[in-house]
């Protein structure tokens, strides 16, 4: 589905990384992760760095014979798919952050398996989540509910992250995600050079999407190190990582919802959870509200979208019947050159919205497009002037109107709209002032999604959007059951 399908107010209208790990580890103390190249670090009892590597190797070498031998007749299992069997074996069998078992005195040969974590510790970024994804939710999720005992054995910040970005369906995320935290590492403090060049040039969305896969520690040493960011990338990169940051708390929720099997919009509200539920939670605790209305109010707003993958833009819509007002009608003859609406009597204004940017030309559909209604609304700036074209247009997460930008503590309708282009969090706080100032805290407290359409939307077609907003905030509340960041 696309973005523009996704947003109501649209329908309203109508090969494995350069770098390799190596797992170090000793029968006593516990395991360091290593590059290749790298010398080794001296841990308790005396690490090997290539120990785990060539445990894995021999162990692979055992297991691929006799796959060969059970499967004669069908296509042999690949060596990522044999590791995927193992991590599913293992967590079978309870064997989490097992180490593996040195070999007696006197005899030869690699170390005996680990565990599960054991096996993830050294695989590349591509090969862990592609593994993870073979492995399937109901291991993913036994292996995040014991992460904690991979502290000070394997390296938990690196398998969580992959653990996380499996569950939340975003393995190419995840994937990067490990090659930035790979590169941090690899930098020992030094030039982030290294690091940039694999973000430059990149757009919002995806730094965006790579970024909030790392933990907070990794982004406050690239907050420290912007000075090594190209200068083209540097603005974009502070305000991702800002935002991310914010005044100490995530967005993303702390605890997970596994996206496989899910679909629709249960998929999509599980989303909305993963990516932005901490924030959620956060802001409808101030308000003293429930968090399924919020997420519901933003799914039929915008589907949980804040920034379009095809604009690299905040999610906006430009209502032509709202430029009327604001400009149109003292300039008549220039916007019926170029824009038309629904005037007809008792028509409806929100519909029949069209645009042509020639008067010579014929008319377009104004709502085609995330694209179309950028081109919309900047052609509409040229005319009027910025701020009465922001004011004719909704704007990011929750869809706020230009027009009520001061209502929610913003001095203009394009001070709003540059704080929602340079980040996440308003867009969403940007919801609850709304709901605040427009007096709908009551209504959404008591899930009158009537009332709360009426007060969000207009009354034009308040009965169809409360059945969205209900329909969103029940699957909000059957797919966070028992999650940490829900208030009910």
């Amino acid at each position: 589905m696309s973005e523009q399908a996704q947003s109501s107010r649209i329908r309203r209208g109508e090969s494995e990384p350069p770098v390799t790990r190596v797992a170090a580890e000793a029968s006593a103390g516990p395991l360091i992760v290593q590059r290749t190249g790298v010398p080794s670090a001296v841990g308790v009892g005396g690490l090997q760095r290539s120990a785990g590597n060539q445990a894995v190797s021999s162990f692979l070498s055992v297991r691929r014979q006799v796959a060969k031998k059970a499967t004669s007749t069908r296509k042999a299992k690949t060596g990522t798919e044999l590791k995927a069997d193992f991590v599913t074996e293992q967590v079978a069998k309870g064997r989490f952050a097992d180490l593996s078992t040195p070999v007696p005195e006197g005899e030869e040969g690699p170390p005996a398996p680990g565990g599960a974590f054991w096996m993830l510790n050294g695989l590349n970024p591509a090969e862990m989540l592609e593994v993870l994804r073979i492995c399937g939710k109901d291991v993913r999720s036994k292996l995040l509910a014991r992460i904690a005992e991979a502290d000070g054995r394997f390296d938990r910040p690196r398998v969580e992250s992959a653990l996380r970005s499996s569950s939340w369906g975003e393995k190419k995320a995840g994937t990067m995600g490990l090659e930035a935290m790979d590169a941090i590492r690899d930098a020992k403090g030094g030039s982030f050079a290294g690091v940039w060049a694999l973000l430059a040039g990149k757009p919002r969305v995806k730094i965006i999407e790579t970024l909030r896969t790392l933990p907070r520690d990794m982004l406050t040493q690239l907050k420290g190190k912007l000075g090594d960011a190209p200068r083209s990338d540097v603005g974009k990169l502070t305000e991702v990582i800002d935002d991310l940051l914010g005044t100490g708390t995530d967005m993303q929720a702390s605890d997970v919802i596994d996206v496989e099997g899910l679909k629709g919009l249960d998929r999509v509200m599980a989303s909305i959870y993963n990516m932005r539920g901490q924030l959620i939670e956060e802001k409808a605790r101030e308000l003293g509200v429930s968090t399924h209305a919020a997420a519901g109010i933003m799914k039929v707003e915008s589907g949980g979208v804040t920034f379009s993958a095809a604009t690299d833009k905040t999610m906006v819509r430009f209502e032509n019947h709202v430029f009327w007002k604001e400009w149109g009608s003292a300039n008549a003859a220039t916007f019926n050159d170029h824009f038309d609406f629904d005037r007809s009597t008792g028509g409806k204004p929100w519909e029949g919205h069209r645009f042509r940017d020639d008067p010579n030309k014929p008319w377009e559909n104004c709502h085609q497009s995330q694209e179309q209604e950028w081109r919309v609304m900047e052609f509409a700036a040229v005319l009027s002037g910025k701020e009465p074209a922001y004011r004719s247009a909704s704007w990011g997460a929750g869809q706020i109107m230009g027009s009520n930008a001061k209502s929610i503590g913003y001095a203009s309708a394009v001070d709003m709209a540059e704080a929602f282009k340079k980040a996440e969090r308003p867009q969403v706080t940007g919801i609850f002032e709304y709901i605040k100032k427009a007096g709908l805290v009551d209504a959404v407290r008591k899930d009158d999604y009537l009332t709360v359409a009426k007060g969000y939307n207009g009354k034009g077609q308040a009965p169809t959007y409360a059945a969205w907003i209900k329909d969103a905030a029940d699957a909000y509340k059957r797919v966070t059951a028992a999650k940490k960041h829900v208030i009910p």
